[in-house]
């Protein structure tokens, strides 16, 4: 019975689209947005705001535009991705802000690590070459 069903989604979604990065976060930002539905009385607007989404999303599961679909998870994966990065480098740094002292590169801003207590030390960036004195 449910190879059956397993054999006809399959079938279904030959030559489809499929879920990729934005159709996940659509999905789950409609989730999360019909649970703040649920805990806001008058948020109504947020309701249909969430179904949109999620309406978008299954259209973009379901689609056959492989060209199209590429292009907009291309460009959500360039412009959020980098942001998710920069979020998790952060949440690092903090982590290790008792172990590290970090700073940029006065030439090319590249984010730099030096072990806290090692007095005035020459560094030189990785990225651009520069090298300059720094105190831990």
């Amino acid at each position: 019975m449910f190879d059956k069903i397993i054999m006809a989604v399959r079938r279904f979604m030959s030559g489809r689209h499929g879920a990729d990065q934005l159709s996940l976060a659509l999905v789950y930002t409609a989730i999360a947005l019909n649970v703040l539905t649920l805990l806001i009385p008058r948020a109504g607007a947020l309701g249909i705001l969430s179904m949109a989404m999620l309406v978008f999303a299954l259209v973009r599961i379901f689609s056959k535009n492989h060209e199209r679909r590429y292009r907009e998870n291309a460009w959500y994966v360039k412009h959020v991705g980098s942001l998710s990065a920069q979020i998790r480098q952060a949440w690092t740094r903090f982590k290790n802000r008792k172990t590290y002292l970090y700073f940029d590169c006065p030439q090319c801003r590249a984010k730099l690590r030096l072990p806290r207590g090692k007095g005035e030390v020459t560094m030189t960036c990785g990225r651009c070459g520069h090298a300059f004195r720094k105190r831990a």
